[in-house]
């Protein structure tokens, strides 16, 4: 009955993780973070923070507020999935390196970089 549970809270977690790559795909960043925000403390208390739903959660919130030039509200989701990333996968990690640079990216509209 446990082990049930759980599988249902996973799919209810796997499900709206689906939903925020489908409305960040369709360029509804506003519903990409509303879901995101809503989905984020129950993939928290399923999984932990270490993790490829939270994970990209973070990165889809961030991304989202990035598409919509409110770089300020972007900066710590893109910042915050960096650091999980880095914890998780390693500093040598492919996605690692892509969080890098959509940091780098972020920065560079921020004018947050010396050249």
């Amino acid at each position: 009955l446990i082990f049930a549970g759980f599988c249902v809270k996973a799919q209810s977690s796997f499900t709206q993780v689906q939903q925020v790559m489908q409305l960040f795909e369709k360029g509804d960043y506003e519903g990409t973070i509303k879901v995101a925000e809503k989905a984020l403390p129950l993939v928290k208390q399923e999984f932990g923070e270490k993790n490829p739903f939270y994970e990209g959660l973070m990165l889809f919130t961030g991304m989202s507020y990035y598409r919509l030039y409110r770089f300020q509200e972007a900066e710590p989701w893109i910042l915050r999935n960096l650091e999980i990333v880095k914890q998780v996968e390693g500093e040598n990690s492919a996605s690692y390196i892509g969080s890098l640079q959509t940091l780098g990216q972020l920065y560079r509209e921020l004018g947050k970089y010396t050249a």
